[in-house]
């Protein structure tokens, strides 16, 4: 009707089920302007092409990342070997246990994070009357001229630490903390440290059931008194306190940080002696014992890992010749204290 041209392909033996492709092509000047519609042709590579280019980047950071991964696993390492400040024991350990270690000594033995045991030495002064906490943030400490002569060595170092002002500081705390783990190493010489590690950890959780089963607050608050320091030992010591305490009342200690009433360590008529509900008494232990930590040690990474390097060093590099003659003196020292405990008798 509009004068158009049809132009119509003729395939006699088409089949219906298959698809045909037809073209045509014309002199571009009897085309009208606009009626040509260009497609831009997309350019495709093959997929070898493709991982090609690929691959040089892919592998480039595969190298960094397994770079970086071991560099992090290095640190890893690194830091949980700083972490490990006793001393290593012979290949031959002695046998029985080691009885009548302090909570401190046992906490250095379990290698517990030397803040707590900075601050379990705190406790233990505090109970003492040896020491007072003059303001807790930040922490300033007043050395008591009383109740010296009761205190065991690590306590008389640490109260030779505080300086003037009240602060203690961390050069003079390494070597008080230094000086405990060597102490306890000695006194660990001739015993299994497996079998001592087990049976203080046995003495933290007979002092929680303690706390739980006290039937009345009196009973409660002198297990609390008694047994805080083996407490405070135990790395869950935040969720125990609240579990063993509960809605039960606690008469505070006189000794413990935060007492007000009444002269230090004295009860009796006419003094009043403050009670706490557990919960209460429990978040109160809990800032207590974080706050003085890192009020005495502010990067326990850190301080931890000057002490471990005086104390538990890294094993020198040497030769294969001096290998075999370490190997030796090690077997021979062994020996010999093997031949010393059977002619002891055993301990």
């Amino acid at each position: 009707d509009e004068k158009r041209i049809v132009f119509t392909w003729v395939n006699a033996s088409a089949s219906p089920s298959r698809q045909y492709t037809y073209g045509i092509s014309f002199p571009k000047k009897y085309v009208e302007p606009g009626a040509i519609v260009t497609k831009k042709a997309v350019r495709r590579r093959s997929v070898f092409k493709t991982i090609e280019n690929i691959f040089p980047l892919l592998f480039g950071f595969l190298m960094v990342s397994f770079v970086a991964m071991i560099g992090v696993v290095a640190s890893l390492t690194q830091k949980r070997r700083l972490m490990k400040y006793m001393p290593p024991s012979l290949a031959i350990e002695g046998v029985g246990i080691k009885r009548g270690l302090t909570a401190v000594e046992a906490a250095i033995l379990l290698e517990k994070p030397l803040d707590r045991v900075c601050t379990m030495i705190l406790f233990g002064l505090l109970k003492k009357d040896a020491l007072r906490v003059a303001k807790a943030k930040p922490l300033r400490l007043e050395v008591l001229e009383k109740n010296k002569e009761k205190l065991r060595e690590y306590e008389s170092l640490f109260l030779a630490a505080v300086d003037k002002k009240g602060r203690v500081p961390e050069t003079k705390l390494r070597k008080v903390i230094t000086s405990l783990i060597k102490g306890t190493n000695e006194k660990m010489k001739g015993f299994s440290r497996r079998d001592t590690r087990e049976y203080y950890r046995s003495i933290v959780d007979k002092a929680w059931e303690q706390v739980a089963s006290s039937e009345t607050e009196e009973v409660a608050s002198e297990v609390l008194d008694r047994e805080m320091e083996w407490l405070i030992a135990d790395e869950r010591y935040e969720q125990r306190m609240k579990e063993a305490l509960g809605d039960r009342v606690v008469i505070v200690p006189v000794w413990y940080p935060g007492y007000r009433t009444g002269a230090a360590g004295a009860r009796g008529p006419g003094i009043s002696v403050p009670s706490l509900p557990g919960s209460e008494f429990a978040n109160s232990v809990v800032r207590s014992v974080e706050g003085f930590a890192h009020g005495l040690v502010s990067k326990v990474e850190s301080f931890t890992g000057g002490i471990t390097k005086v104390t538990n060093p890294p094993p020198a590099k040497s030769g294969s010749s001096w290998s075999s003659g370490g190997s030796g003196c090690a077997c021979a020292c062994a020996c010999a204290g093997c031949a010393c405990a059977c002619a002891g008798g055993g301990r």
